[in-house]
């Protein structure tokens, strides 16, 4: 992200980037490292782990997830709840909760210059592009992952297994338990 951030830093003279989850350790380090190395300390803040980050996302111009191993990250669902703008790269399920272009912007993982590119895609959105892209976000999350549709299957799994301990959990096909038991 830091590589990517300083490949745009040019085009985007007012852009800043805020690395949340700092503790003590190589990684850390290394990315103090790094920053200080590239002239980039002026433009980035690394900053600890914090018990809020929704503060980052309502705050926040993008929330960029650059990880090249990834299953299925909350932190990408509550940033495109907050309509924030998400870069994130397309590892494993990333891109089962977001189009590229409709609800993000998707990038190739351990590619720079692909991150760059749609870090820089975001960064240059118009205020059209930018609302119609986070509305699309914000509304495929209310369809796709409210808590609702969990918290019943869950509930009629639950009650079902009370009744039946034995018997063997049912899932339908969006892998919500126990629909209509």
């Amino acid at each position: 992200m830091a590589r990517a951030f300083r490949e745009v830093c040019e085009d985007q003279p007012t852009a800043v980037c805020v690395f949340v989850g700092d503790r003590e350790g190589r990684y850390s380090e290394a990315l103090r490292g790094d920053l200080a190395r590239t002239g980039l300390s002026s433009r980035c803040a690394l900053l600890p782990v914090t018990a809020n980050p929704y503060l980052w996302f309502a705050t926040g111009d993008v929330f960029a997830l650059t990880s090249d191993v990834e299953a299925s990250p909350v932190s990408i669902l509550e940033a495109m709840a907050f309509e924030l703008p998400v870069v994130a790269t397309s590892a494993f399920g990333v891109p089962e909760l977001m189009e590229d272009a409709r609800h993000g912007y998707l990038c190739v993982p351990n590619d720079v210059t692909d991150v760059a590119r749609a870090l820089d895609r975001a960064l240059s959105a118009s205020d059209q592009q930018r609302r119609e892209l986070t509305f699309a976000a914000q509304e495929r999350v209310r369809e796709r992952h409210a808590p609702e549709p969990y918290a019943r299957g869950l509930q009629n799994l639950l009650r079902r297994l009370s009744h039946e301990p034995d018997a063997p959990p049912l899932w339908d096909v969006a892998g919500v338990a126990g629909r209509g038991l």
